[in-house]
């Protein structure tokens, strides 16, 4: 909310070395089908998946995970949320995919359970060390001479907040920014990592969010029901050899961009069309991709008996169809509280 300030200094840091995109959007305020899109840099409608706890990845598309493992990366993901079980296919490419999530306690529905980030981290960071040590016998193909590919997910800023402690007591009433604050602290810990294993200068670090929380804008206090700005405006940051410090992109970008882009900048280009952009070129440059249109939708509502939005977004102007349309001057109206669709 106004006023407030969650503390954030290992992104803003991230920012600072890197590339900051002002205008990044999710494809979908929904987990599953979010990261299907950034991992895939594919629409929903072309990637299948359009629910949460429903649907399985098509194994014949190709992933981030899977074409940079057909190209001798080693690949590994740590999820912290049921609802990107290997079920769903997310696994796709992955040799190691660890999503060993405790059981839910009490009734908490499957869909809600969740690892607690710093376990997450515990996980991913005890992988990267063991990877990145090799078997120190000189062996070419020994791991430590192979990149890798490696995907951490943290799910803590979601309903219920609940920040462990010094961020409980810290954000008392403020629990949101509390989940926040300590997300960046496991983030923290991540870059140590990378430091530590010596290839912090050589590895492209991306860090995103999946979707956005409502907090009583719009009369959301989630996610998922609505697409508006509080929702599918995400923070993106990526920082690489060769992207020039502290730049800003302010053209409208889609999460769809990041794989196409991650892979052009490690230097293995997809080769087929997608609907996300390599923006590798522009962010090397320090200059802005030509805009494009935007696309996001939810089909969350059908659940309920509502109609599924979708949105547009060509440059400032948002449009959103549903049942009564919608339309947005973001330049004007940041809030989205002036329908212009008539």
């Amino acid at each position: 909310g106004a006023g407030t300030k969650a503390e954030t200094p290992h992104f803003d840091a991230l920012a600072q070395a890197g590339v900051r995109f002002d205008q990044a959007s999710a494809a979908a305020p929904l987990t599953l089908v979010s990261h299907a899109t950034i991992l895939s840099g594919l629409w929903p409608p072309h990637h299948g998946l359009r629910q949460n706890g429903a649907g399985r990845w098509d194994a014949a598309k190709t992933t981030l995970a899977s074409h940079l493992a057909a190209r001798g990366y080693q690949t590994a993901a740590f999820a912290s949320a049921f609802v990107l079980d290997r079920r769903f296919g997310l696994d796709h490419g992955f040799e190691l995919y660890d999503v060993e999530i405790p059981r839910a306690e009490g009734a908490r529905p499957a869909l809600e359970a969740e690892r607690r980030g710093d376990a997450t981290v515990d996980q991913a960071i005890r992988w990267l060390t063991e990877t990145r040590r090799g078997d120190g016998d000189g062996d070419a193909n020994n791991s430590k001479n192979r990149p890798f590919f490696l995907w951490v997910h943290l799910y803590d800023p979601h309903a219920p907040y609940t920040p462990p402690s010094p961020y409980r007591e810290r954000f008392a009433g403020r629990e949101y920014e509390g989940e926040v604050a300590f997300v960046d602290a496991q983030l923290g810990r991540l870059l140590a990592a990378l430091e530590q294993a010596g290839v912090a200068r050589s590895t492209a670090v991306a860090v995103t969010a999946d979707h956005g929380e409502g907090l009583g804008e719009h009369g959301e206090s989630t996610h998922g029901l609505l697409l508006y700005e509080s929702t599918l405006a995400v923070p993106l940051v990526i920082r690489a050899p060769g992207i020039p410090a502290g730049s800003k992109l302010a053209t409208p970008t889609s999460l769809a961009d990041l794989a196409p882009t991650l892979a052009g900048l490690v230097g293995h280009p997809f080769s087929a069309e997608m609907d996300g952009k390599d923006l590798s070129e522009a962010l090397q440059r320090g200059g802005e991709p030509p805009p494009r249109d935007v696309y996001a939708e939810t089909r969350y509502p059908e659940i309920f008996g509502w109609s599924p939005l979708s949105a547009l977004r060509r440059r400032q102007m948002k449009y959103i169809e549903s049942s009564s349309p919608e339309l947005y001057d973001l330049a004007n109206d940041s809030n989205e509280t002036k329908n212009l669709a008539a």
